[in-house]
């Protein structure tokens, strides 16, 4: 009697082992697939956050060379420049 309990004890154990096993290998993977899949989206972001710096460095580049061309944008300049000269003690302009 003893001894069947011990065999059915026995086999038991070794089935919870087996399953053990069979998780930790399944983990295993799962981590190994989900630190690949990260790494790639590591780089993917990297790449975007690239392409995105050089995207914004060309338009500002344009923009600015949009204002020196524009008449209007040298209007306003020479307006500012008007509406901020200031007095000279004299009352004879600079």
């Amino acid at each position: 009697m003893i001894t069947g309990l011990l065999i059915v004890i026995v086999v038991l154990e070794i089935i919870r082992f087996v399953i053990y096993i069979q998780d930790s290998k399944r983990i295993r993977i799962t981590n190994k697939l989900a630190g690949e899949q990260q790494a790639r989206a590591v780089e993917f972001a990297k790449k975007q956050n690239a392409d995105w710096k050089k995207i914004r460095a060309l338009e500002i580049k344009e923009l600015k060379q949009l204002a020196k061309e524009s008449d209007t944008m040298k209007q306003i300049y020479d307006e500012w420049v008007e509406a901020n000269k200031k007095p000279s003690p004299s009352g004879v302009e600079e």
